[in-house]
């Protein structure tokens, strides 16, 4: 049974390894906004700027951010790494670390958000922490 937290679903067990639960969110993550592409939490802006949020204002979510209840998500959150909010979020996140964390949400940005070597950031990423 997956880890639930606050009514969100890890998509890994207690009992896995932290390399295993960051293997599995990698995964994760890109079957769901390969499966919803409506859900990618980017703004597209003037000149092809992009915006990402934790928590757009549409209520979509980042890759990092689907994982924070909304009862401990903060607006302050928004244009900050993940490395930079470590210890504001849940244990379940702390623990795959921030480096982790910011490759993931580099994934959603730049992969999902622009579009662009989407397959390839995938397989790099996840060969990464293989």
């Amino acid at each position: 049974m997956n880890i639930v937290y606050k009514g969100i679903e890890f998509p890994f067990r207690i009992k896995d390894s932290i390399k295993q639960r960051r293997i599995k969110l990698i995964k994760d993550t890109y079957k769901f906004y390969s499966e919803n592409p409506d859900k990618v939490s980017v703004k597209r802006e003037k000149y092809d700027k992009i915006s990402c949020y934790y928590k757009s204002p549409d209520g979509n979510k980042c890759a990092v951010g689907r994982f924070i209840p909304d009862d401990e998500y903060s607006f302050h959150f928004e244009n900050e790494y993940a490395s930079n909010l470590l210890s504001k979020f849940n244990v379940h996140l702390q623990k795959l670390g921030s480096t982790f964390l910011n490759r993931l949400q580099k994934l959603h940005d730049d992969g999902f958000g622009n579009g662009e070597n989407l397959e390839q950031s995938y397989k790099l990423l996840l060969e990464q922490y293989k």
